[in-house]
């Protein structure tokens, strides 16, 4: 509301106010809702700053696209057809910039310009057709059916979404999804919905759009490969099935009273920029047996108060605990909702004991590892710990975890060491051969291999849980599920002690044993810079 009166006409102002003026109703109402739902981070963003709304009651779930009808053309595509939608003829719309640069097209190559939708009689779309000369090059189309619509998408060399403003943008959804060469403003939510499978430009940019227009009519190879990302991000994240996995889920969560929101932590601590009170912290967060217990070395991956951190498969979340308490944001993701439900429960009793800084938050969500349902570069830390050793698919949850990693931004990935863990496999089928467990086991030049395709570079790593690998291979050599054995038994008491009380001789014997039997290895990556101007 606020970029259209904006954007209208002097004449038209107060006529556009009185039909906002509902919006402080909206307002009003929409602070008593106890959970929204919303389509991108864009505009859960707006929401929160427009309206007031606390962004804890807050989820985010896109819209969808029917992949199976909105599919690649069978038959060539129309040489110099570009398209793109309006709506309404309205300035958001972006549509005049578009035959601004149509104009410049125009005169370096055959172009034809084909807009589902309605040009206004007299509207300034109508006008700046006429005062270009382009009554010959811009055809509109309306009263489409789907079918023919998907015709339409399908026929083009070249798909723009050129708006000023978009809360999502479904026809960018639908072009892709058709794997229709896209570019895209980068205006609204536009950014977060087409990722890296589009040519993006400033909105209004006529000059900009142009350039990038041309760029993809000239240069086939890299037309096809965006089709081709386009297509597979819609399959991957943008289908009516995904969508409504997502939606079902909290609905699921909503009408059985669970809460996976962001909980503000308000404790009665000092501010954290004070940095006798930053030491008073890490002293807090080092007690006796946190670090025994914790795969990651938070000396070798440092966290920041207030840096936004993914744990993604964080199971009982040990390591979700451990970054709260150095007063991160953090989101605890997991497939299961069993464990989710104990991490908020311990999420609520840390702040109710104080046990978090001023100003950290914590987030539980359930979640696939496959769609993470976070936008590009939403965190500036994620730790991956013990999760990819159970995904059939291991490198389409790595790519997920590069797209939502910020450029510049550290992950720290573990999984189980090789040689422990293939004396486990060998010791016992039951170790490994259950439902969800272990697929794979990992060398750690593989890993490092399989985490570089994906977009990251490793700067350091490290094994841990020298006590643990013996303690693995007794169990698999007397039977994973008997642990009354008494060997068993001492051993795991042996565990719990170094756990609770970390006595110098198991920390002694642990840091020698670490790098011949560590059982998990710690590797820790950086997302390039590059990639920031890359996006």
């Amino acid at each position: 509301g606020r970029l259209d009166l904006a954007a209208a006409p002097l004449r038209k102002k107060f006529s556009m106010w009185r039909w906002y003026s509902f919006l402080r109703m909206q307002k009003r109402v929409v602070r008593r809702l106890p959970s929204i739902l919303t389509v991108s981070q864009s505009s859960y963003d707006d929401v929160v700053r427009d309206f007031g709304v606390d962004p804890t009651v807050m989820c985010i779930v896109p819209v969808g696209v029917e992949h199976d009808v909105f599919r690649p053309p069978t038959v060539p595509r129309v040489e110099g057809r570009i398209v793109a939608t309006a709506s309404a003829d309205v300035p958001l719309k972006g549509i005049v910039p578009l035959l601004e640069a149509m104009a410049k097209l125009r005169t370096e190559r055959d172009v034809e310009l084909v807009v589902v939708g309605r040009a206004k009689e007299g509207g300034a779309t109508q006008r700046t057709i006429e005062r270009l000369g382009l009554q010959d090059t811009v055809r509109f189309v309306t009263g489409v059916s789907e079918a023919e619509l998907v015709g339409v998408f399908g026929s083009a060399q070249v798909g723009v979404v050129p708006s000023l403003y978009e809360g999502f943008s479904l026809p960018a959804i639908e072009l892709m999804a058709c794997a229709t060469p896209l570019v895209a403003t980068t205006a609204g939510a536009l950014p977060e919905v087409v990722g890296d499978a589009a040519l993006t430009v400033p909105p209004g940019d006529s000059e900009a759009l142009a350039q990038a227009i041309g760029r993809l009519l000239d240069d086939p190879a890299l037309a096809a490969e965006l089709g081709e990302a386009g297509r597979r991000r819609v399959v991957e994240r943008y289908t009516w099935h995904a969508v409504a996995e997502q939606t079902a889920a909290w609905y699921r969560r909503h009408l059985a009273g669970e809460s996976y929101q962001a909980i503000p932590l308000q404790t009665d601590q000092t501010d954290q920029t004070d940095q006798s009170d930053q030491s008073d912290q890490t002293d807090q967060t080092d007690r006796p047996g946190d670090r025994n217990v914790l795969t990651v070395d938070f000396d070798q991956f440092p966290v920041a108060a207030g840096e936004r951190v993914l744990d993604m498969g964080c199971g009982a979340g040990r390591h979700a605990f451990a970054l709260l308490r150095r007063g991160a944001k953090v989101v605890a993701l997991d497939l299961s909702e069993p464990d989710l439900r104990a991490v908020d429960v311990m999420f609520r009793a840390m702040e109710a004991e104080g046990e978090a800084p001023k100003g950290a938050t914590a987030l539980a969500v359930c979640g696939n590892a496959y769609v993470l349902p976070f936008a590009d570069n939403s965190f500036d830390k994620i730790i991956a710990s013990e999760v990819l050793e159970h995904l059939p698919e291991d490198s389409r949850a790595m790519a997920e975890l590069a797209r939502v990693l910020r450029p510049g931004g550290v992950i720290a990935v573990t999984v189980p060491r090789w040689g422990p863990e293939i004396l486990c496999w060998a010791l016992s089928d039951a170790y490994h051969e259950v439902e969800g467990g272990h697929v794979r086991i990992y060398r750690g030049d593989q890993l490092r291999e399989r985490l570089t395709i994906a977009g990251l570079q490793p700067v350091g790593g490290h094994h841990a849980h020298g006590l643990h690998a013996p303690y693995w291979w007794l169990r698999c050599a007397v039977g994973v599920t008997n642990d009354k054995n008494p060997l068993v038994r001492a051993y795991h008491s042996l565990l719990v002690w170094d756990m609770v009380k970390a006595p110098w001789p198991t920390r002694l014997a642990e840091r020698l044993l670490n790098p011949v039997v560590g059982k998990s290895l710690v590797v820790y990556l950086r997302k390039p810079e590059a990639a920031r101007a890359a996006a």
